[in-house]
């Protein structure tokens, strides 16, 4: 705050105030006056306690304290401060007092009449309070450029028939459309191939921003909206809530009565899909852990989990027992063999190779095409009402494998179909993304649905839509807005045993790069895999805009300029800002840490 602006607004202030000691004004004017002093008062104030605490004046903190209260503060540290402010708001309120209403004084004259709320009037204008109450509010900026909240639709359903049905979801790793083209695959997926005749087939799914790994691919399918986070998407397991601002296909279900459950062969904490699920909807989520613990299913995996094979068929088990629940449900899997680079053979197929065998990435797709093919057949067979809606999709387009330089040749494209006992196969050429697949999966089981940015693939108006692919990387920062980052304010606790830092009610994982805009809002940011040459925290440091800070709570041994002092296998706090750590600082087993002292770390003006 340019302090100019403080005086002139004092000077202001005072000379209004000397008016009114040396005149007598007539009784409305009187009172105007003295209310708009009042409010010169205790904006002033508000303004001086909140910079004491933020060194920011009054910013999205303070309104935040004004909106929720203060319990827990720690008054009791600042009893001094607390006693002599009140003391001296007292005295001020005091000499309004005897200025405005008590004294012997001149009638004012016409000019002074409308000098002195003139003069009050300004000094409220340029109050540095009232300034930073403009600024927050945002209507100091200019509109927004982004136009996201035109497209984006509040999700939500309605049932469009009087009898819904049930989802049987299969997310085929990887298992892009190329695959299925004779010219550049011959025969590599005679069954699928077959099955999807039967099926409304999508051949138009293009991969867009923010769903081109497994995570984001599943995101995308069930909200509606790109995946966009601060750190590699598969890094955000370390946020407490993955996407709490955002209602997903799971939620939606789930209040509809629909027992939603899902079954995967790796480890549900890789990338946060176990908290992804867990917090949309999903009652039963089965990973790796879950399956290692049952004694009936052999221990022999891949590097990524269990085989499909052996998935597969727990998730046909887990559908029969579904049926027997009388209940709508959810059942959704994802499977591991066509993972890049060179595919895991399930042990069922072992003998199946493509063509000559020589291309291991190869023989995984094509023993995935006998295992999808046999589960899908199996499942409509066990269907007894004809109840169940089946969809294979790919979760994302195949990364750089063993047949890389063949599924480059052509365009790439997702691939979707819906096997729905009730309708015939048909080919859907409209032009759709991931973000499509939950609002046309509910036209299909029985919904008519907004869902984020997706649009229902079944409605033959869309075939000239304008697609929206190219306007989503300019809504990074609407989608980062799903994470609800916190805001950092009153303390800090820092509980290396239990792994994470603690603040504003949320729970960050250790390691953890927090940044820190000059507001106090914070991006968390988490380390995700060096050795697959994915960016370290020094690398995230460097692009952390002008005007930021961060906090960096990691390994010593980790950070270029912690102490060599520092104990083997101790954990540091840094602070700095772009280019530059301020301080590091050796953390003890637990840490508590005010917001003057996270500033003061950080470099930041107090």
């Amino acid at each position: 705050m340019p302090s100019f602006i403080l005086i002139t607004s004092v000077l202001l202030f005072v000379i209004a105030l000397g008016l009114s000691i040396r005149f007598t004004l007539n009784k409305k004017t009187r009172i105007a006056c003295f209310l708009l002093a009042m409010l010169w008062v205790i904006l002033s104030c508000t303004f001086f306690v909140a910079d004491y605490f933020s060194g920011n004046g009054i910013d999205e903190a303070t309104v935040y304290h004004m909106q929720y209260g203060l319990g827990g503060a720690g008054f009791g540290e600042y009893s001094r401060l607390i006693l002599v402010s009140s003391l001296g708001l007292a005295a001020i309120v005091g000499l309004l007092i005897y200025a405005f209403f008590f004294g012997r004084k001149p009638e004012a004259s016409k000019t002074v009449v409308t000098l002195m709320p003139a003069s009050l009037f300004a000094a409220l204008l340029c109050n540095p309070a009232s300034l930073d109450l403009y600024r927050v509010s945002g209507l100091d900026t200019a509109p927004a450029a982004s136009d996201f909240h035109q497209y984006y639709q509040k999700p939500e359903l309605s049932a469009s028939r009087n009898h819904t049905k049930n989802i049987v979801y299969i997310y085929a790793e990887s298992l892009e459309q190329n695959y299925f083209d004779e010219t550049l695959f011959p025969d590599l997926m005679p069954k699928l191939k077959a099955l999807s005749a039967e099926s409304s087939l999508f051949t138009n799914i293009h991969q867009v921003y923010g769903t081109g790994w497994t995570i984001a691919g599943i995101a995308a399918s069930q909200c509606g909206i790109s995946l966009v986070t601060p750190s590699h998407g598969n890094s955000m397991s370390g946020m407490p809530e993955f996407l709490p601002g955002a209602t997903c296909l799971g939620d939606l279900l789930s209040k509809e009565g629909y027992q939603l459950n899902f079954m995967g062969g790796a480890q549900l904490k890789f990338a946060g899909k176990g908290k992804f699920l867990k917090n949309h909807g999903f009652s039963t989520i089965k990973g790796l852990n879950h399956f290692k613990k049952d004694e009936t299913i052999s221990k022999n995996t891949s590097a990524w989990g269990l085989y499909d094979d052996q998935l597969l068929t727990l998730v046909r088990e887990e559908f029969q027992q579904l049926q027997d629940q009388n209940k709508p449900f959810g059942l959704f899997a994802l499977t591991l063999d066509t993972h890049h680079p060179k595919g895991h053979i399930s042990k069922s197929c072992r003998d199946m190779r493509y063509r000559d065998g020589s291309n291991a990435m190869l023989n995984a797709v094509h023993c995935t095409d006998a295992l999808l093919s046999d589960f899908i057949e199996s499942i409509r067979a066990l269907d007894k009402d004809k109840n169940t809606v089946i969809v294979l999709a790919s979760d994302h387009l195949a990364l750089k494998n063993l047949a890389w330089d063949t599924l480059k040749q052509k365009p790439r494209k997702n691939f979707l179909m819906i096997i729905d006992p009730e309708q015939k196969g048909q080919i859907i050429n409209t032009e759709g993304s991931p973000l499509d697949i939950a609002p046309t999966l509910l036209s299909a089981v029985g919904y008519e649905a907004n869902m984020g940015l997706g649009k229902n693939l079944f409605d033959t108006k869309l075939k000239t839509a304008q697609s929206l692919n190219k306007k989503l990387p300019s809504w990074r920062d609407d989608f980062l807005e799903f994470w609800e980052f916190p805001q950092l304010y009153g303390h800090a606790t820092i509980d290396l045993p239990g792994g994470h830092i603690s603040f504003a009610n949320r729970d960050l994982k250790i390691p953890v790069l927090i940044e820190v805009k000059p507001n106090l809002r914070t991006i968390a940011r988490f380390q995700f895999d060096r050795s697959a040459g994915h960016q370290s925290f020094v690398d995230h440091i460097s692009e952390i805009p002008p005007g930021s800070h961060f906090l960096w709570i990691d390994s010593c041994k980790n950070m270029p300029s912690s102490s060599e002092k520092a104990p083997k296998g101790s954990f540091c706090l840094s602070g700095g800002k772009p280019g530059k750590i301020n301080t590091v600082k050796t953390l003890s087993p637990k840490e508590r840490l005010s917001i003057k002292e996270l500033r003061n770390l950080m470099g930041m003006k107090s």
